[in-house]
């Protein structure tokens, strides 16, 4: 039950930021004058969760035995999603182009995690736990998407700018802390262990599968429509004169 609790945790720190940048983001945005060009432009930030099939092969081969495979990757990004979250505290929501990149880090950190945390996963629960599992990863993610940009930017009328991401910074603190009195098993399959070389060329034979190509494209585009829509809607309150904290709730 504790594992399972972990995971949900990593996971709902996983989701402040992206649900920072695609909930509260573009409402703060509008709200400021932005252009809805300018604000399409804001899906580049959320950059990092889609290249992160790119960085796997390299979490799975390097890791700390002494602190464990995954949990060696999870520390330092979980940390460093605290330390970005306190510094846009001190950051004015005036100088966007900072807070930009701040919020682009964080989803760095984000998806770089989410890689070891699916990981982590797959090493320590059991074959009957699984299914569980992918129902508090999405249930996880998606509660830290509404934390961090409904509920957290609505209270963001009463605790402020700075108070938002204080609260953000606390929260994956504690994730942080958690994880740090975990401790992980030791890496014992074969595939982590292989060369980058192989795991690639595993990969490039899994994709010459025969109808892969188009399983491939449909995994590729088939929220396309969705996000080009839900991204242009919250702006769309915002111009019909809906106040903030009826929006983002």
């Amino acid at each position: 039950m504790l594992r399972i609790a972990l995971l949900l945790a990593l996971y709902f720190a996983q989701g402040l930021p992206y649900g920072f940048q695609v909930i509260f983001l573009p409402v703060y945005l509008r709200s400021q004058g932005a252009s809805l060009a300018d604000i399409g432009f804001v899906g580049v930030l959320s950059l990092p969760w889609l290249l992160k099939a790119l960085g796997a092969p390299w979490v799975d081969r390097y890791g700390s035995v002494r602190l464990g495979h995954y949990r060696s990757w999870i520390l330092p990004l979980q940390a460093g999603l605290a330390v970005v979250a306190l510094t846009a505290a001190f950051v004015p929501a005036k100088q966007l182009p900072l807070l930009l990149a701040l919020v682009f880090v964080m989803n760095l950190f984000a998806a770089t995690q989410d890689i070891a945390v699916d990981g982590l996963a797959v090493r320590i629960l059991k074959p009957h736990e699984v299914g569980r599992s992918n129902a508090v990863q999405v249930v996880g993610f998606k509660l830290g998407m509404l934390f961090g940009g409904g509920l957290l930017a609505w209270s963001s009328l009463y605790l402020g700018w700075r108070g938002l991401f204080l609260v953000l910074a606390g929260a994956m603190a504690l994730v942080f802390l958690a994880t740090l009195l975990f401790r992980e098993p030791p890496v014992v399959d074969t595939l982590a262990r292989s060369s980058i070389a192989v795991i690639l060329k595993r990969l490039l034979a899994a994709a010459r599968a025969p109808g892969s190509g188009l399983l491939l494209l449909a995994v590729a585009i088939y929220k396309t429509g969705e996000y080009l829509v839900s991204a242009m809607f919250k702006p769309f309150l915002v111009d019909a004169g809906y106040p903030l904290a009826r929006i983002d709730l």
